[in-house]
């Protein structure tokens, strides 16, 4: 099993307004918070990790921080910079990259998600054990973060429950641009997936 975990990062302003995050920090602290604790709970694991870190324009700062943290990762990594600044184009970049990939498994993450040690652990054994104990007749994508917005009463929708051995995980209908699944996935429905092509469809070019 093999598995790529493809980052990106971008340390300026907030894309959400003055929206406050769940954890109030700044950015650049985010993202070493965010990196570290990938690194933490990859190193965990005797699989097969690799790590593209994509960036759209972090300052120099933040990139010698990510060299320094990844001094204690036993997985590579690589830092790719990104041509064009922005949100959309990034996340375009991300998939592509998660489409392209050779890997079985690709963990696609934004940059201000913190992860508990056991995290990637427990994604791969889930992951593992839902596919093979489960008639699911549809593609699995894990989406690691239970959001405090499903549980607003006008937005509860019904959904399966799944059993692992070590937790549960609940049907959901959306994700963020975080989520755990095979390359095959973004190859098969990379329409859905083109961000691009997307905003252009829904502005009627």
């Amino acid at each position: 099993m093999k598995l790529e975990i493809i980052v990106r990062i971008h340390d300026d302003k907030n894309i959400h307004g003055d929206k406050p995050r769940y954890i109030d920090v700044s950015k650049k602290h985010l993202i070493v918070g965010c990196l570290s604790s990938l690194i933490n709970s990859a190193n965990l694991l005797n699989t097969e990790i690799s790590f593209i870190i994509l960036n759209d324009h972090c300052t120099q700062d933040s990139i010698l921080k990510i060299h320094d943290i990844f001094r204690y990762s036993k997985h590579s990594y690589q830092i790719i910079d990104l041509e064009t600044r922005g949100f959309n184009y990034s996340g375009l970049k991300q998939f592509e990259y998660c489409k392209n990939s050779t890997a079985d498994l690709v963990y696609s993450v934004e940059d201000d998600y913190l992860h508990c040690t056991e995290a990637l652990q427990e994604m791969l054994l889930s992951y593992q054990y839902l596919k093979s104990h489960y008639n699911l007749q549809k593609e699995l994508c894990l989406f690691p973060f239970d959001n405090p917005e499903d549980y607003v009463p006008h937005q509860i929708y019904p959904g399966r429950t799944f059993r692992t051995p070590t937790r549960h995980w609940r049907e959901g209908i959306w994700t963020t641009f975080t989520m755990m699944t095979s390359p095959k996935v973004f190859r098969d429905y990379w329409s859905i997936f083109d961000v691009e092509h997307n905003l252009l469809d829904s502005k009627g070019n």
